[in-house]
């Protein structure tokens, strides 16, 4: 587990203090798992390839204090723009296409409705949508069970 194809992993620093704060290692093995920034080509074909029709957003609160969010919109591969799954012979040769989108630097963990949210946040969500072609349905504010904001109509 854990040795995949994985474009927009993060290392070195910047990775320990996400994992960190997002209390990302195994709960069996407490091993450090790898953590990346949202990688819209990956979710798109895991959406196609599952027939997923609604989502859950995890985890935004965890980015609180960024001011910027990066998101792979696409990937390069010999100077082609692919927006969908690929072969992992390719591996070597993707390069993640970065849209920097804008952090909401506001701490929503209290917030239980969903038009109280920070506006950079509801952005940020409407081009996740737009992107995948597919509704979030429910926000998560932290990490326990009833901290769920439902967003979709």
């Amino acid at each position: 587990m854990g040795n995949g194809i994985f474009p927009t992993e993060i290392t070195g620093q910047a990775a320990n203090d996400l994992r960190d704060k997002g209390a990302e290692f195994g709960s069996n093995t407490k091993r450090p798992r790898r953590v990346g920034w949202l990688d819209i080509p990956a979710l798109k074909y895991a959406i196609m390839l599952n027939g997923v029709t609604e989502l859950v957003l995890t985890k935004a609160d965890i980015l609180n204090e960024m001011a910027e969010i990066p998101v792979c919109t696409h990937w390069e591969i010999d100077e082609q723009k692919i927006s969908l799954a690929f072969s992992q012979s390719y591996e070597q040769k993707i390069k993640p296409i970065w849209k920097y989108l804008k952090g909401w630097n506001t701490d929503f963990c209290n917030i239980k409705q969903a038009n109280l949210l920070p506006q950079t946040l509801r952005t940020f969500i409407s081009f996740l949508e737009e992107e995948l072609e597919v509704p979030i349905k429910y926000l998560s504010t932290g990490p326990q069970r009833e901290e769920l904001i439902k967003l979709a109509k």
